[in-house]
């Protein structure tokens, strides 16, 4: 019997927490359906790293529409968000280009590609994988209008997302995010740092958010600059240095946030240049020995945002620190799993910083269950099972 076409759309190239998410699914979807990755151009990156799973891509000829209403996500003045709707003109193109491919189901991998749901045939079922956290705001109705009438299913990360979106008509489902398996490796902690030439005296910070501003690089620049001289950030990600600058600041004026942004980062990158409490690795595939290596894993966003990085750490074993928000409460418990600060607060992130690395005991104890609420709640099998069977309630 034919394997039912599923087509997986990701609507931006670059690496990160969604990225590893979309590989997740394909993976877990590709021995019951002929699955196809439909990448934006320039996802050479993504590309190459589906290959090693088996799983077909094609980089799509025409821009992909987005509606950007999500926490952290641009201003409506920005070029982002205006570019991303104005892709809208193109849709029916797009929806041609996607139908060539014959698919009998479009699975959105983002909320902010939804704008295209009603161009899709009825013929075709369409699900979303909402992975962003979700605010209340003048789209919102919208939103929830094309979700209400043209889509058939969807897969929230948290509870938090499915009760403020509040949708009445699709099959809805929580599939939080997981770690596949096979590309966990452990590692002792003195020998992750043989692997990764890190010292061994000292107190090993990991932040995985590159510049982005909803991941808090601010922040954690300026955490970086209250603490202990024992202790060391080690910055995963691209940084674009070339964004902070007074040039682009100017050319920004029309968004105080963002320059506010810029210029702090500008200020603290000034202040720790040749500072041995950071460390700049940038982009890593393969995590694992840093991961081993460190001793708390910290997702300072600006935004409430679910942080992939510290589910992770659980898997790991590792504490985590984290931005103080209700929508991330539901997998990151203050003084169980997890320490909290107060958003956007340099000193204060850099204040838990210095308490786990004074107790290795709450550290050890943090780690743990936060080891236990990874397998407890992000499962890999046990998830790829509930995803299987919701497509298939669907699709059938």
């Amino acid at each position: 019997m034919q394997k039912k076409r599923i087509i997986l759309l990701h609507h931006v190239p670059e690496q990160g927490g969604g990225t590893k998410s979309l590989i997740d699914i394909a993976v877990m979807l590709q021995d019951e359906y002929d699955v196809v990755l439909c990448l934006p151009k320039g996802s050479g990156t993504t590309v190459n790293y589906a290959s090693q799973f088996g799983i077909v891509c094609t980089e799509l000829k025409t821009p992909i529409p987005t509606i950007n209403a999500f926490s952290g996500g641009p201003s409506i003045i920005s070029r982002a968000f205006i570019r991303g709707l104005l892709n809208y003109r193109k849709v029916d193109s797009l929806v041609e280009e996607l139908m060539s491919l014959n698919p009998d189901v479009i699975i959105m991998n983002s909320l902010v590609t939804s704008i295209i749901a009603k161009k899709i045939p009825p013929s075709v079922k369409i699900i979303c994988f909402i992975r962003e956290t979700l605010i209340r705001s003048p789209f919102t109705v919208l939103l929830r209008s094309i979700f209400n009438k043209h889509i058939d299913g969807v897969a929230y990360i948290a509870e938090h997302e499915k009760r403020v979106f509040n949708l009445k008509n699709p099959l809805q489902v929580i599939i939080p995010d997981v770690v596949k398996p096979d590309t966990v490796k452990q590692y002792g902690k003195s020998e992750a740092r043989v692997c990764c030439k890190l010292d061994q005296d000292r107190f090993y910070v990991l932040y995985m958010g590159g510049s982005a501003k909803l991941k808090g690089f601010d922040t954690i620049l300026s955490a970086a600059t209250n603490m202990d001289s024992r202790a060391c950030v080690l910055i995963l990600g691209n940084i674009d240095t070339g964004r902070f600058t007074i040039k682009n600041a100017i050319m920004h004026l029309h968004n105080p946030g963002y320059v506010g942004f810029l210029l702090r980062v500008k200020k603290n990158l000034k202040r720790l240049e040749n500072d041995p409490r950071i460390c700049m690795l940038g982009y890593r595939s393969d995590i694992s020995a840093l991961m081993c290596a460190s001793d708390v894993i910290v997702f300072p966003s600006s935004k409430p945002h679910q942080p992939r990085p510290c589910i992770e750490a659980g898997i790991y074993g590792k504490p985590v620190i984290l931005s103080d928000f209700e929508a991330t409460r539901e997998y990151f418990m203050d003084g169980y799993n997890a320490l909290v600060f107060s958003p956007n607060d340099g000193a204060d992130l850099a204040e838990k910083i210095t308490m786990l690395m004074h107790d290795p005991a709450l550290s050890d104890e943090l780690g743990e269950h936060n080891r236990l609420m990874s397998a407890a709640k992000h499962d890999y099998y046990s998830i790829q099972g509930k995803t299987l069977g919701f497509i298939k309630e669907i699709v059938q």
